[in-house]
Protein backbone atom coordinates (compact mmCIF):
# COMPACT_ATOMS: atom_id res chain seq x y z
CA UNK A 1 0.00 0.00 0.00
CA UNK A 2 1.13 3.34 -1.00
CA UNK A 3 -0.41 6.73 1.04
CA UNK A 4 1.96 8.83 -1.46
CA UNK A 5 -0.08 10.29 -3.26
CA UNK A 6 -2.64 10.77 -0.37
CA UNK A 7 0.39 12.90 1.37
CA UNK A 8 1.09 15.22 -2.03
CA UNK A 9 -2.72 15.71 -2.73
CA UNK A 10 -2.85 17.04 0.94
CA UNK A 11 -0.24 19.12 0.96
CA UNK A 12 -0.87 20.66 -2.02
CA UNK A 13 -4.81 21.55 -1.45
CA UNK A 14 -5.76 19.74 1.54
CA UNK A 15 -7.20 16.86 -0.80
CA UNK A 16 -7.07 13.32 1.36
CA UNK A 17 -7.20 11.18 -1.28
CA UNK A 18 -8.81 7.89 -1.79
CA UNK A 19 -7.54 4.69 0.20
CA UNK A 20 -4.97 2.84 -1.68
CA UNK A 21 -5.88 -0.65 -0.22
CA UNK A 22 -10.11 -0.48 -0.84
CA UNK A 23 -10.23 2.53 -2.84
CA UNK A 24 -13.08 4.19 -0.31
CA UNK A 25 -12.89 8.50 0.05
CA UNK A 26 -13.65 8.21 3.98
CA UNK A 27 -9.82 9.17 4.86
CA UNK A 28 -9.08 10.55 7.91
CA UNK A 29 -6.18 12.90 8.64
CA UNK A 30 -4.70 14.18 11.79
CA UNK A 31 -1.74 16.72 11.77
CA UNK A 32 0.25 17.13 14.71
CA UNK A 33 3.29 19.72 14.81
CA UNK A 34 5.69 19.58 17.05
CA UNK A 35 7.60 23.08 17.18
CA UNK A 36 8.93 23.00 13.28
CA UNK A 37 8.19 19.33 13.00
CA UNK A 38 4.73 18.25 11.23
CA UNK A 39 3.25 14.29 11.56
CA UNK A 40 0.40 13.35 9.17
CA UNK A 41 -1.41 10.42 10.26
CA UNK A 42 -4.12 8.45 7.22
CA UNK A 43 -6.49 6.58 8.13
CA UNK A 44 -9.12 5.22 6.19
CA UNK A 45 -12.56 4.88 8.09
CA UNK A 46 -14.25 1.55 6.25
CA UNK A 47 -11.02 -0.78 6.12
CA UNK A 48 -8.96 0.97 8.79
CA UNK A 49 -5.98 0.80 6.77
CA UNK A 50 -2.85 3.55 7.90
CA UNK A 51 -0.11 5.33 7.77
CA UNK A 52 1.57 8.35 8.94
CA UNK A 53 4.90 10.69 7.60
CA UNK A 54 6.94 12.43 10.21
CA UNK A 55 9.77 15.15 10.02
CA UNK A 56 8.58 17.26 7.71
CA UNK A 57 9.34 20.79 8.04
CA UNK A 58 6.17 23.30 8.71
CA UNK A 59 6.34 26.40 6.36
Amino acid sequence: MDWTKNLLSYEKNKEKGICPKCSSKSIEVEELNHGQRKTLFFKCSDCNAATHFEGFIAE
